[in-house]
């Protein structure tokens, strides 16, 4: 009895660590908003993955996001930029559309990717009104744009800084690859395989 109880616990452990380096190896999916329960819920794999990969494996991103709050976005992207200063590598795609904030997590990407039907869309941040909270959130976003502006230059990428400083745009793939905004257009991946 001791010895099948055995066998079957060391069968459940090799089941289970097959299935961590599945979940480790597969490329993470954000298709939502920029929530801090979203974001939190991304950074938790993030970290799994960069706790479990060896240092020279890239952490893959999909993105499909309307944007949301820049308050987290600024949090995930202060988070990225510690892991890729320890050299860990991300990729970002496009596999639908990234909106406002998910822009900031595209940009963070060593290497950025889009479908050929992906849509890209930055606007310049502002505030409908004017109260103590709009303006601590403006200065916040301020704050934010000099981040990104700042990992921008490191990344060599001007001409986003000047889109993102004085208007809104769209911009489809082929566009984007036109601009050397990114490295390249992918097959559409099937979601519900990863």
């Amino acid at each position: 009895m001791k010895r099948r109880f055995l066998i079957c616990l060391f069968l459940l452990v090799i089941a289970g660590l097959h299935n961590k380096d599945m979940i480790i190896n597969e490329p993470i999916v954000f298709n939502t908003g920029f929530t801090q329960k979203s974001v939190n819920s991304l950074w938790k794999k993030i970290r799994a993955r960069d706790k479990f990969l060896l240092k020279d494996k890239v952490i893959t991103i999909y993105l499909n996001s309307n944007g949301g709050h820049a308050q987290p976005s600024v949090v995930l992207f202060e988070r990225i930029d510690k892991l890729q200063n320890a050299g860990r590598k991300f990729h970002m795609v496009i596999y639908g559309y990234c909106y406002s904030a998910c822009g900031t997590l595209f940009a963070m990407g060593n290497r950025r990717y889009m479908t050929k039907n992906a849509v890209y869309m930055q606007h310049k941040a502002y505030s409908v009104r004017n109260t103590t909270t709009d303006r601590a959130i403006s200065h916040w976003i301020d704050v934010h744009r000099l981040r990104h502006d700042a990992y921008l230059l490191k990344e060599g990428l001007y001409e986003l800084i000047d889109m993102f400083k004085y208007s809104d745009f769209i911009s489809p793939a082929d566009y984007m690859l036109s601009q050397g905004m990114i490295h390249g257009i992918v097959p559409q991946p099937d979601i519900d395989e990863i």
